[in-house]
């Protein structure tokens, strides 16, 4: 059974995670905040039960091997593409 997701605002999993959508985010180094939203979490656990596939299915949309490649072949064609326009002829 896949659970609900509570997650730090911090690097990658701030990215990945919709506050409120697909989980919920607290401040970094905030055990208060944390408190808070365990909490909240636990108050409304109809609503937050319904998130529980949403994580799930947002990765699946978005973080293919697929749609990984294709975004990595973006990087490096703009990367490229930026280069070309900046370098200056020899």
């Amino acid at each position: 059974m896949r659970k609900p997701v509570v997650a730090s605002r911090l690097g990658s999993l701030a990215e990945i995670i919709r506050d409120h959508h697909t989980g919920v985010l607290f401040e970094p180094s905030n055990a208060r905040d944390l408190a808070e939203k365990i909490l909240w979490m636990t108050t409304m656990m109809l609503p937050v039960w319904q998130w529980a596939n949403t994580p799930r299915a947002d990765f699946d949309r978005n973080y293919t091997e697929e749609k990984n490649f294709t975004t990595l072949i973006e990087i490096y064609t703009q990367t490229l593409e930026k280069n070309r326009r900046t370098a200056t002829p020899r």
